[in-house]
C-alpha cells in the first residue's frame, strides 16, 4: 500500500507530462536530458525516472521518492539530480515543483568561459 496519495501522484505525474512535451517542443529539454519533480506532500515527490525522454512522459515514467531521495514502492531508478530536488522541497514548503531542462544552448553557453576559452563537448548524455 503506498504511503502517498495516488490521486495526488497521477495529476502530478499528467502535469509533468504536459510540462515535458511543452519544453521539449521548444528544444529546451531534448531527450533523456533535464529531470523534473513535483511535491506530493510533506514528504513525497513524483519526479522522471532516468533515462525517459521528457518530451513523451506518461504515467509510468514518473516515480515516487521520499525527501530523503529514496525510491518509494519502485526498484526503477530517479535522476542522478534527485537529491537537489528534494534539498529544496525540504528547504522550502512553498516549492510545488522543478522543472531542471538541460538545453543544448545552455549546455553549450556554459562552457564558453572555460579558462581554455573554447567549446569541448563530451561526457555528456546526449
Amino acid at each position: 500500500m503506498p504511503t502517498f496519495d495516488t490521486n495526488a501522484f497521477n495529476a502530478a505525474a499528467d502535469a509533468l507530462a504536459t510540462a515535458g512535451s511543452w519544453l521539449a517542443q521548444r528544444d529546451w529539454t531534448p531527450a533523456t536530458s533535464s529531470n523534473f519533480s513535483a511535491r506530493l506532500d510533506a514528504a513525497h515527490a513524483a519526479i522522471t525516472v532516468s533515462g525517459r525522454d521528457k518530451g513523451a512522459l506518461g504515467r509510468d515514467d514518473i516515480m515516487v521518492v521520499d525527501f530523503a531521495g529514496q525510491p518509494v514502492g519502485s526498484t526503477r531508478r530517479s535522476s542522478a539530480e534527485t537529491l537537489l530536488h528534494t534539498q529544496l522541497y525540504r528547504r522550502d514548503a512553498a516549492i510545488g515543483c522543478v522543472l531542471h531542462t538541460h538545453s543544448r544552448v545552455q549546455t553549450i553557453a556554459s562552457r564558453l568561459y572555460a579558462p581554455e576559452r573554447r567549446v569541448r563537448l563530451e561526457g555528456y548524455e546526449l
